[in-house]
């Protein structure tokens, strides 16, 4: 029985190690009957800093600068942004806040989602990106972080931009503006 014990703590220590080593996955889904694919949307982490568009400056309520870096399918650059991003797993999604660098949601963890448009109507059909896990507690709510990318239509929008977000505690909500965002028959 020890010996048994033994082989069953060492098969999850390596799932484990192996999960958290992961940093990217497929960038194609199917949401409602949609095929999508957001691979061209993603950038190589360990060589590029973010492309154009992939941060947002933006004030919060209590009138604090922060900024949101992303990436697709894989994690936010650690030399363009902050290797404190991706602290425990990969994050697809991180905020800078103040000084600090917080994960917002694991690159393992990323699902498709159903596309939620953004208050002004700016887009009103897309796909969404969720990053979630259990990386980067929020203390002060006693949750983790979490985003949802909202890749909405625009066909002139070339590859894309964040232009805006909504927070609800230390759940992220970003709108991305794509020509990858609109749907695409396979």
């Amino acid at each position: 029985c020890l010996l048994n014990m033994k082989t069953l703590i060492c098969l999850v220590l390596f799932y484990a190690a192996i999960v958290s080593a992961q940093t990217s996955v497929p960038c194609t889904g199917t949401v409602n009957g949609t095929n999508w694919d957001l691979s061209a949307l993603t950038y190589d982490p360990s060589t590029a800093t973010p492309p154009s568009g992939y941060s947002f400056p933006y004030t919060d309520n209590n009138g604090n600068a922060n900024t949101f870096y992303i990436n697709f399918c894989d994690q936010v650059s650690s030399t363009g942004v902050s290797s404190d991003c991706n602290k425990g797993l990969s994050s697809g999604a991180c905020q800078l806040s103040g000084s600090t660098y917080y994960g917002a949601g694991n690159v393992p963890d990323m699902q498709f989602k159903t596309f939620t448009p953004d208050p002004s109507g700016t887009t009103s059909s897309g796909v969404a990106v969720y990053y979630g896990g259990t990386t980067t507690f929020c203390t002060q709510l006693q949750t983790y972080r979490t985003t949802v990318i909202n890749v909405g239509c625009d066909e002139s929008a070339g590859q894309g931009m964040i232009y805006s977000e909504s927070s609800s505690g230390c759940d992220y909500t970003l709108y991305f503006k794509s020509e990858y965002g609109c749907s695409v028959v396979v």
